[in-house]
């Protein structure tokens, strides 16, 4: 499987050290950590903060690194939280069933571009982060795909539990590392790593011959980022 992060606007960076807690240590330190996307060291300019943060621009590979990131363990404990989970944003987003097969007749529409055919029946298809799981339990509705789905959050996975779409507690690496996935779908969910290249070879691990990943990280020239950067 061929795949380049240098496509992927937005990646995190792995903090080497940081020193004082101004805004200009702050932005010190960050010039002396490297790219997630290419591993070079991060020099371009600070592009947009965020409260106590920033997104770094790479030089080499044009992406945008966010500083500073928190780690594994962080990210886990943030999204396996019962007031993530009932947050009214993701309380309505398992709501709506139609705008889930929305999603997903969407995303079988770039494979079938890609591969010249939707995924057909009895495909196996990993979700990587699918959450509540509500585009495999679409994906397994409209398409009759076999689902699978890798996740932290236990809340989340009680309430796939609920639907009858099995997914794993755990992430990737948890999962054998044998070709056994024709898809693996990964959305909004390489930008909070801090190892993206890793992830993605722990996804080629588990691909198919001639299997698809799909990997989809937010645009920050798309119209509804451009309102986020004023929120």
């Amino acid at each position: 499987m061929a795949t380049s992060l240098r496509h992927h606007e937005i990646t995190g960076c792995q903090v080497v050290t940081l020193v004082g807690a101004n805004q200009q240590s702050k932005d010190d330190a960050a010039a002396l950590v490297q790219c997630l996307g290419c591993g070079k060291a991060l020099t371009g300019p600070v592009v947009l903060r965020l409260h106590d943060a920033q997104l770094r621009a790479c030089t080499s590979c044009r992406s945008w690194n966010y500083f500073p990131r928190c780690g594994e363990a962080e990210q886990i404990a943030l999204h396996d939280d019962d007031v993530y989970f009932d947050s009214p944003y993701h309380v309505n987003r398992r709501r709506q069933v139609a705008r889930a097969e929305d999603r997903c007749r969407a995303l079988f529409a770039r494979l079938q571009a890609v591969d010249g055919a939707p995924p057909a029946g009895g495909a196996r298809i990993l979700d990587i982060g699918c959450g509540s799981g509500e585009m495999l339990d679409a994906a397994r509705r409209l398409y009759g795909v076999e689902p699978l789905g890798v996740d932290v959050a236990r809340a989340a996975i009680r309430y796939a539990a609920s639907k009858d779409v099995h997914v794993i507690r755990g992430t990737i690496g948890d999962l054998p590392a044998e070709p056994s996935f024709d898809y693996v779908f990964a959305i909004d969910v390489i930008e909070h790593l801090t190892d993206p290249r890793s992830f993605v070879a722990e996804i080629a691990k588990r691909l198919r011959p001639g299997g698809i990943a799909y990997v989809e990280t937010p645009n920050r020239r798309s119209v509804i980022y451009g309102i986020g950067k004023w929120l």
